[in-house]
């Protein structure tokens, strides 16, 4: 289950046919797309990016990570 909280709400998505791995790999893809607006893992070649999938690799760029503070970054390394 991923739990968002704020100060004014919380939501719980279950996810219960994946497993806890790859349910915190998507929340963690979720929640690199949500804070810069583009997926940690795109390349223009589909090959590419898929070997980068498979492999983990993505990289917290600049300008786009420029203002975003070391906690959330921490949190999508964990």
């Amino acid at each position: 289950m991923c739990t968002f909280t704020s100060e004014s709400s919380s939501i719980g998505i279950t996810l219960p046919s994946l497993s806890t791995v790859t349910g915190r790999w998507a929340c963690g893809v979720v929640m690199y797309t949500l804070l810069v607006g583009c997926p940690p893992f795109w390349h223009r070649k589909q090959m590419v990016m898929l070997r980068n999938i498979m492999e983990g690799k993505y990289s917290f760029a600049s300008p786009e990570w420029d203002d975003i503070t070391g906690v959330y970054k921490q949190a999508l390394t964990y």
